[in-house]
């Protein structure tokens, strides 16, 4: 091995030494930034949603309220009949909006009308029931099968009162995790990964992994990893809301795109290299010439 030949391995270790160390954690950093992006912009969506939900919910009972303060049910039917809804923001599940009375009984439904027979009792199977003494606020309830939807859904409930009655019901709707998650992907693109997850129970509610094989999973602690997805920074979302927000980045794709810029690094040393002994074979050759 002459001279040359080790100054050029010894040259290019300690050029390698030094960038892939540097190459890594810049990247690592690129994908923090992405994340905390990330994890503000599905905040800002999700409160959007959630403020747009709870707008028509009380709005609705205003209606009830004024329209019909003895609780008939024909009156509230009609009012949830004509709620308008614009088709590009419907994240509710078909069912749309309920009439949940003061017992607990779902008795209207939008598209199911009054319902007189086997009259769902969901009180049971919804928290926000349990907190009689919050009216006029939306209230979260964990994510369950809507009823009569059955599909998931966040199940959202604005309690009311009226002249007659100090507590008369509560106006809910069920927030389709589908048409939801379609919704954050519209606008942040299908590439982010982030996870959901109810605070109040550690469950997952929705994400960028397989819906169906982590719905109601219990995350303790944001994972490192699932299916090649890292998990790297987290968002709480403002008190009103029970979630938190996990983002991260996918693994292949990092490793992908070191590899990537790991591959020009050495090509360009290579060619730089290739290129001082072409210029070295020119000066050597001329000066023999002379």
């Amino acid at each position: 091995m002459n001279a040359h030949t080790k100054n050029f391995i010894i040259i290019f270790i300690a050029l390698t030494s030094i960038f892939f160390p540097i190459k890594y954690y810049t990247l690592l950093n690129k994908k923090h930034l992405e994340a905390s992006n990330s994890a503000k912009q599905i905040n800002i969506i999700l409160k959007e949603n959630f403020d747009q939900t709870e707008k028509i919910l009380i709005e609705i009972g205003e209606e009830i309220s004024k329209k019909t303060p003895d609780l008939d049910l024909k009156v509230i039917h009609d009012i949830l009949e004509k709620t308008p809804i614009n088709p590009v923001k419907n994240i509710y599940s078909w069912s749309l909006f309920d009439w949940v009375n003061s017992s607990g009984y779902q008795t209207v439904n939008t598209v199911l009308g009054i319902q007189k027979n086997d009259v769902p009792h969901i009180a049971e199977k919804r928290s926000y029931s349990h907190r009689s003494n919050e009216l006029w606020v939306m209230l979260f309830s964990e994510v369950a099968i809507g009823i009569p939807s059955a599909v998931y859904v966040i199940p959202v409930g604005v309690q009311i009162n009226t002249k007659k009655y100090p507590r008369a019901g509560t106006v809910a709707a069920g927030i389709n995790i589908k048409k939801l998650m379609n919704n954050v992907e519209a606008r942040i693109g299908e590439n982010n990964r982030f996870l959901v997850i109810d605070k109040r129970d550690d469950k997952f509610v929705l994400g960028s992994v397989d819906r169906e094989k982590y719905v109601g999973k219990i995350f303790y602690d944001a994972p490192s990893s699932i299916e090649n997805e890292n998990y790297i920074f987290e968002k709480e979302m403002d008190p009103k809301y029970p979630y938190i927000i996990w983002t991260g980045y996918d693994s292949k794709d990092f490793w992908r795109e070191f590899r990537r810029s790991s591959l020009i690094f050495i090509f360009l040393f290579l060619g730089i290299i290739v290129f001082g002994i072409y210029i070295k074979w020119i000066m050597e050759k001329r000066a023999s010439s002379n």
